[in-house]
């Protein structure tokens, strides 16, 4: 996702605990599966760029995880990010981190097949 509301979705994210899993905006539908399901993630967050890609593959991985989307009109298959912000909570989650906690599942451009995870 290429927009403001990235920031406090990708920190929010580490705020609890949660390995953040940011994927390239070319990925196919069948790498957006993979991805997801290799990094055993429970929400996707995605903009317009991806809806058609995500309709795609929803009945797939719409059972298990929550699908939020981004931006004017959201698609029927989603939750609203927008609701989903004006319903946050001001206290911190008090999770306790570490230096040592990963933050982060990335993704190679898998140039020879589907992408690498790097954590």
């Amino acid at each position: 996702m290429n927009c403001l509301e990235w920031l406090p979705i990708y920190f929010g994210i580490l705020k609890t605990g949660a390995l953040a899993v940011p994927m390239n905006f070319r990925y196919s539908s069948e790498e957006i599966k993979y991805c997801l399901d290799l990094s055993d993630s429970d929400v996707l967050v995605f903009g317009p760029e991806f809806i058609g890609r995500i309709e795609s593959i929803e009945e797939e991985i719409g059972k298990n995880r929550i699908l939020f989307y981004v931006g004017g009109d959201c698609p029927s298959f989603a939750e609203d990010y927008d609701k989903l912000s004006s319903n946050c909570a001001s206290v911190s989650p008090g999770i306790e981190l570490s230096d040592d906690d990963d933050a982060a599942i990335y993704f190679s451009s898998g140039t020879t097949g589907f992408p690498k995870a790097i954590l």
